[in-house]
């Protein structure tokens, strides 16, 4: 239809395991590192449900230079994701993309100026076509690129 709808059509099982590691040091110094396995079936017809990556890790550091400066960098994995049954291009393919905030804070009373890059090292990547207009675009749509981000905040 158009505009195109969403529902929840049928039902879906799925199988998979989630496994997080996670480090504490001090408030300003962490980790954590996350891996999951899924397998996601329609139960009507056993088929592998589309766009759905079976695994996924991510790890994530956080670390205070001072009182003054804190780093954050975030690291995520996504593997192949599966075509609907009929879609004869390759699965969408796997990517990585990292993530770096460094944040500046009371350097003057309450003022805290945070930078952030994402997607750091500009890993191309694509996110799958849904509309099922396969036979119209030829391939999928392209990620966001490497991006940037300030803010600045006072608080009263």
């Amino acid at each position: 239809t158009s505009p195109a709808t969403y529902g929840n059509l049928g039902k879906a099982e799925s199988d998979g395991i989630e496994a997080v590691l996670s480090g504490k040091y001090s408030k300003d110094n962490y980790w954590k590192i996350a891996y999951s396995w899924q397998d996601p079936r329609d139960s009507h017809t056993g088929e592998r449900i589309a766009f759905v990556p079976t695994n996924r890790a991510s790890a994530s550091v956080n670390y205070g230079f001072s009182k003054y400066l804190v780093s954050h960098v975030d690291v995520l994995w996504t593997g192949p994701r599966p075509r609907p049954s009929g879609d004869t291009r390759d699965d969408v393919a796997s990517y990585t993309t990292v993530d770096l905030t460094l944040t500046l804070r009371k350097i003057y009373e309450n003022l805290e100026i945070q930078a952030a890059i994402h997607n750091l090292f500009d890993e191309k990547y694509e996110d799958p076509d849904l509309s099922g207009a396969a036979q119209f675009i030829p391939r999928d749509y392209p990620g966001e690129g490497i991006s940037a981000l300030l803010r600045v905040s006072y608080r009263f």
